[in-house]
């Protein structure tokens, strides 16, 4: 449960077509504000696509940008009480984009919600050569100062994260 709230802002770096951003966008309501990004301008186009029909325009913005850069999520410093890196891992520098998110994570009471693929072979998904084995995301972590909160199992296919920049008292 990554307990989402009325008023948070949410960001959802690899967001793909935006699979998750309706559901956080309601979830957040009027008072909160949620992003997208994803570096492919047709997953942008299509995530957008889909907010609009949704009528969540007003709270949720799409936009194209490469977050295994420094400050390349084009956001804030400590404004996301929310980061979902939902199958994005595999696809990129667990590093760079775990640096990314620490970075715009608020240090106090913010959370990082990580999903991948287990290294087994699975009817869909990439491959298994292809997906990040979890003690490569759990170094990552440690290297961006992140510490780990909970681990969770969203399916027999991945594994789950909870991620914050200080310990559950935050």
């Amino acid at each position: 449960d990554a307990g989402i709230r009325a008023g948070w802002n949410v960001a959802d770096f690899g967001c793909g077509p935006g699979y998750y951003l309706i559901p956080a966008a309601r979830f957040v309501g009027p008072t909160g504000h949620v992003a997208g990004i994803d570096l492919r301008a047709v997953a942008v186009d299509e995530a957008k696509r889909r907010i609009h029909a949704a009528g969540l325009q007003d709270h949720t913005n799409v936009f194209r940008a490469d977050v295994t850069q420094p400050e390349g999520s084009k956001l804030p410093a400590a404004w996301a009480d929310l980061i979902l890196l939902v199958g994005v891992l595999y696809q990129s520098d667990p590093r760079a984009v775990l640096r990314e998110a620490a970075r715009v994570i608020k240090p106090s009471g913010g959370r990082i919600v990580v999903v991948e693929w287990e290294q087994i072979a699975t009817p869909v998904g990439p491959p298994p050569e292809q997906r990040v084995l979890l003690d490569t995301v759990l170094a990552a972590a440690k290297s961006a100062s992140l510490v780990v909160l909970s681990r969770f199992a969203p399916s027999p296919h991945h594994y789950g994260l909870m991620l914050a920049t200080t310990g559950p008292d935050a």
